[in-house]
């Protein structure tokens, strides 16, 4: 599609032009056209433009992690940097994942030590702070193992604990009656 986008090579001042983008990539057909790629197939884009003419929506992205440049400084990010905190993921990506691209842990916590990062529990709506969170004697990370539901105590429903199955050696996601 066609799109409303800033037009610039390495100027302080962007124009607001129609820029073209016939295979809707999100790249133009110009920088598609000058760095040799197709511009009527949407599975093929530059690989890395070298052109400080980056057609986006939000403007400028000088290191390409999908954050525009104001918006990078705005948060406090390198936009310089696409991975400003180190962690091996895109400032872009992070902030689409709803983390911190400044924080190179915050996909690491995991501050009840059960296996699992708070980011995943948080997702699953597991505590944070309880490695067992249903209480039922099986840590959370081992319930997903095993199939079993850590925010419910008893998965198959047959009055017995799903730790205390465990114990006896009975599967806990079969009623044993």
């Amino acid at each position: 599609g066609n799109w409303l986008g800033q037009l610039g090579h390495n100027s302080k001042v962007a124009q607001l032009e129609l820029v073209i983008d016939s295979d809707g990539d999100g790249y133009s057909d110009q920088l598609e056209a000058e760095q040799g790629t197709d511009l009527q197939d949407p599975n093929l884009y530059p690989a890395r433009p070298k052109s400080k003419m980056i057609l986006r929506f939000r403007g400028f992205d000088d290191d390409y992690d999908g954050f525009s440049n104001e918006d990078e400084i705005a948060l406090g990010t390198d936009p310089a940097r696409a991975d400003s905190d180190g962690d091996h993921l895109p400032d872009g990506i992070e902030i689409l994942m709803g983390v911190d691209p400044r924080n190179p842990n915050d996909l690491l916590n995991d501050s009840d030590g059960d296996g699992l990062s708070d980011e995943f529990e948080s997702g699953l709506g597991t505590a944070l702070n309880h490695a067992d969170t249903d209480k039922d004697g099986v840590r959370d990370d081992l319930e997903i193992i095993l199939g079993t539901n850590p925010l419910g105590n008893d998965t198959d429903r047959d009055g017995v604990l799903d730790g205390r199955e465990v114990e006896l050696g009975a599967d806990p996601t079969v009623k044993d009656y």
